[in-house]
């Protein structure tokens, strides 16, 4: 499983594979049961309401996609006004298959000065699991290898939907 890494009150944490609308469900018991507030980055477009009550329910905070605004510029000013703030992305961008990783999480580390730490589910063992804390890698590539060789250790909910 490994350790939450508590001693890290601004954090990234990076929840893959993500194959299945479960992989939320599932990453939110556990985190509700550890006592950990995590906030997650939802597209304004559905922040309306009833979808309100459930931003708010899962401290989803709403993050214009537009082209004129920048994620990580907005994501990076959480840091700034919060001393302990963890934020929770799925680096994959869909539950479908893919082939590489989104760089916004890796661009939001290096900009918010924040270290990540990543979760997955394998459900062929039943078990989340955890890997320690570390900052982001010197390159994407490099980065962004490591999370797809995580992804490929774990048997996801739909596998063949698992970053190759």
């Amino acid at each position: 499983m490994g350790e939450i890494p508590r001693d890290h009150p601004r954090l990234v944490l990076l929840c893959l594979p993500h194959t299945s609308n479960w992989d939320f469900v599932m990453a939110m018991l556990f985190l509700k049961a550890e006592k950990l507030q995590l906030t997650i980055f939802g597209k304004d477009g559905f922040y309306f309401f009833p979808l309100t009550i459930l931003y708010k329910f899962f401290n989803v905070v709403p993050i214009s996609r537009s082209k004129k605004s920048n994620f990580v510029e907005q994501a990076a000013k959480l840091y700034d006004n919060d001393v302990a703030l963890w934020t929770g992305m799925a680096p994959e961008g869909t539950r479908s298959k893919i082939n590489s990783l989104k760089s916004g999480y890796y661009h939001l580390a290096k900009t918010a000065d924040v270290w990540v730490t990543v979760l997955g589910m394998d459900y062929s063992h039943k078990k989340l699991v955890i890997k320690p804390a570390r900052p982001v890698l010197e390159t994407f590539a490099a980065d962004e290898a490591d999370l797809i060789a995580f992804s490929q250790s774990l048997v996801a909910k739909r596998n063949e939907n698992n970053v190759k």
